[in-house]
């Protein structure tokens, strides 16, 4: 009751008051309780007149209509949430249905029985090439062909209510006639009977049929004329489904395997690729000796539950390229048994060649040291020959095996350089290096000395005297790239097809250019051999006569 002293001081302040209390009775109960007060005169003294009304039901009927209203705020609440979920899901809803409308791949109308539209989506815009309100301008029924398609379209829908794949010609908007699919069903929206139209353009369809057909006639064709068996299997039995008619003359039988048919054999092949295109899902091929023919076999996958296997006699073209192959090495052998037999008595003239010139040389006339000289330096040419055709008949034939060590290409470059220096001041060229000061890869150290050496020399040689020649390099993939370029005398076209090949040398002799000719025409055959055996490769630019030339050589990027 520690309220009543300030209730007071109101009452006697105004002179007036009501409040409520909770009252306390001698039985300990508690009542809530509203309390009245007015103070007035009576016989000259200020008299209170209080009224205490008991307010429990009051308090009680306050207290159910406080719940009442917050019951009522959470089903507000509630309800709002609903409808706003409710309105989420019909806009998705919406969203969806006009993303289905406006990407269908048929053309989709909606218009009255007048063939007023409402609305199109772009399938059919682009079908018919109006805009809608172009198309309600001529009218739908217009771009019908022949109106008799529209009546019968009519009748159908009031005999049966929809239209089921109905063909018939429509004219576009550039007048152009093509053949389109009908379904039309009647729809119901808010009281109203609307048409709901779809049309497919079989345009497309039927080029799509012709090309089919051209495409299966083209297979047929090729199945039936090609020089080897064509059949299609199923995966998991090796069952015949289809053969062409070489396959079926060699025995093959639809339900039956290739094995046992073609193959003459109780089991699968040996050598068969299928299990291997199946688990990889890459085309396999393989060349094998069967039935004592050669063929060149191709397993293709074609479906899930289907691949094609095929194969070519090729027994004549491998009985030539053995042929060819005996030949080369009847060929290297020839070469390289004439090139040790040289050796033998070029060994003897340049022996005693230069022990005339050591013994004899203040006795000789100079017309006859002249000759002894010029005697040597033949020499010298021809065991660089024998020595070149002996060694391009080794990497022929795989009996060189590289000596691999990690090297710096850079240093290479400039020790090929300083080697050839020489030569390159006794013809006043330059040459200018621009490389990085390390190349690090693994390589066979002499073999690609043997390739910068050879590959400089060229330069230095088919460049006229007072020449530039550059090195560069750079990297490329994974590789580095070595660049030799010249401003000598270049290639034409022509030259260039064979520049790669055994004795592939360009003959230059006696045609005015100021270049140094001699060489086996050996050397960028085994610079492209040696290059080849370390993974990389050889090539080569010229823009044409005297417009220089630039070699390129690549080497792969290993440390380890």
């Amino acid at each position: 009751m520690h309220e009543v002293p300030s209730l007071l001081h109101e009452i006697l302040k105004t002179g007036h008051g009501t409040f409520n209390l909770t009252h306390v009775n001698k039985n300990g109960l508690k009542i809530p309780v509203e309390i009245s007060s007015h103070i007035f005169e009576l016989r000259k003294e200020a008299v209170t007149l209080s009224i205490v009304r008991d307010i429990t039901e009051r308090k009680k009927a306050e207290e159910k209509l406080k719940r009442s209203e917050k019951k009522l705020r959470d089903l507000s609440q509630e309800l709002e949430q609903k409808v706003e979920e409710r309105t989420k899901k019909l806009k998705e809803s919406e969203e969806k249905y006009r993303l289905i409308f406006e990407n269908s791949p048929a053309g989709i109308s909606i218009a009255d029985l007048d063939g007023y539209v409402y609305t199109m989506n772009k399938k059919m815009s682009k079908i018919t090439g109006y805009t809608i309100e172009e198309l309600n301008k001529i009218g739908l029924r217009n771009t019908y062909v022949n109106p008799e398609d529209l009546k019968k379209a009519v009748e159908m829908l009031n005999t049966e209510g929809k239209v089921r794949n109905f063909l018939s010609k429509l004219k576009d908007k550039k007048g152009r006639v093509f053949d389109a699919l009908f379904n039309i069903d009647v729809i119901n929206f808010e009281g109203k009977k609307l048409l709901l139209t779809n049309v497919e353009d079989i345009r497309e369809l039927q080029d799509l049929k012709a090309s089919l057909y051209e495409k299966d006639l083209l297979a047929r064709i090729f199945m039936e004329n090609i020089s080897g068996f064509v059949v299609l299997l199923r995966p998991s039995t090796r069952e015949i489904i289809s053969m062409n008619k070489y396959a079926k003359d060699m025995g093959a039988i639809p339900g039956l395997t290739c094995y046992s048919t073609i193959g003459q054999s109780e089991t699968p092949c040996p050598w068969c690729l299928a299990p291997k295109l199946w688990k990889t899902g890459e085309a396999q091929n393989l060349v094998v000796d069967a039935l004592d023919i050669a063929w060149d076999a191709y397993w293709i996958q074609i479906t899930d539950d289907l691949y094609l296997h095929y194969g070519f006699d090729i027994t004549e073209q491998a009985k030539r390229e053995q042929n060819l192959k005996e030949l080369n090495q009847i060929k290297s052998q020839l070469l390289r048994r004439a090139s040790h037999e040289l050796k033998t008595p070029l060994v003897s003239i340049k022996g005693f060649t230069d022990l005339l010139l050591e013994l004899k040389t203040e006795e000789f006339e100079s017309n006859t040291l002249s000759v002894v000289r010029e005697i040597k330096d033949g020499c010298l040419r021809l065991e660089h020959l024998v020595n070149d055709i002996i060694f391009a008949s080794k990497l022929e034939s795989s009996q060189i095996k590289l000596s691999i060590s990690l090297e710096n290409l850079s240093e290479l470059i400039i020790s090929a350089v300083d080697t050839l220096k020489g030569f390159t001041q006794a013809r006043k060229q330059k040459i200018l290096i621009d490389l990085p000061e390390e190349m690090f890869t693994l390589l066979d150290k002499d073999r690609i000395q043997e390739v910068l050496t050879n590959l400089i020399s060229n330069a230095i040689k088919y460049t006229p005297k007072n020449g530039t020649i550059k090195l560069k390099s750079k990297m490329n993939k994974g590789y580095f790239v070595i660049m030799i370029e010249d401003n000598g005398i270049g290639f034409t076209p022509e030259e260039t097809k064979n520049i790669f090949t055994q004795f592939g040398k360009i003959e230059r002799y006696g045609q005015g250019f100021d270049v140094i000719s001699e060489g086996s025409g050996l050397g960028l055959y085994i610079a492209k051999k040696i290059l080849t055996q370390h993974k990389g490769s050889i090539w080569l630019e010229s823009e044409g006569r005297n417009k220089g030339t630039t070699f390129f050589f690549s080497l792969p990027i290993i440390k380890e």
